[in-house]
């Protein structure tokens, strides 16, 4: 059996070659074909599509309280996971003022927070006027949001804790 496998040994690994890239194009096809969208009660998903024609469309009226809610938790996502973009969201005069235009201060106060009371905070009160939404949270914190347009603001922030 020794002399088999030293005198046939480019044909054996040349074949387990073969069969191992085969392999892998079969496991990888195998793959993709069964990978898709967790869908549990699709039946119920189909049930609330709706197939509009061209130039055909809804209103919806959403309320001022969804809205500023909407920014808030927005804001909050960004705080929580993604530093950077909620660092660019902060009002000039908060960056200035509060984190002396250093995004690693801000980075130093964002870590300084305690991350399950933001994620399960809500507003309890808001006021609006002149493009400034005053949002206050159920742990006292305040924001103020100043629309530029839609879903285009900026923030001042006066988190307590």
């Amino acid at each position: 059996m020794y002399n088999f496998i030293q005198e046939n040994k480019r044909t054996i690994i040349f074949i387990v070659v073969i069969v191992l890239i085969l392999g892998g194009i079969f496991t990888y096809r195998t793959i993709q074909r069964n990978t898709g969208t967790y869908a549990p009660n699709v039946d119920e998903v189909h049930k609330e599509i709706i197939k509009y024609a061209d130039n055909e469309y809804v209103i919806y009226n959403i309320k001022n309280e969804d809205v500023y809610r909407s920014y808030y938790r927005n804001f909050m996502n960004l705080l929580l996971n993604d530093p950077v973009k909620a660092y660019n969201k902060l009002y000039h005069n908060t960056k200035a003022d509060k984190f002396n235009n250093n995004y690693d201060n801000f980075l130093k106060y964002v870590k300084s927070l305690d991350r399950k009371t933001l994620m399960t905070s809500d507003v309890t009160r808001y006021n609006d006027e002149d493009n400034r939404i005053i949002v206050v949270d159920n742990t006292g914190s305040s924001y103020v949001f100043y629309e530029n347009g839609v879903w285009n603001y900026t923030v001042d922030i006066n988190i307590r804790g």
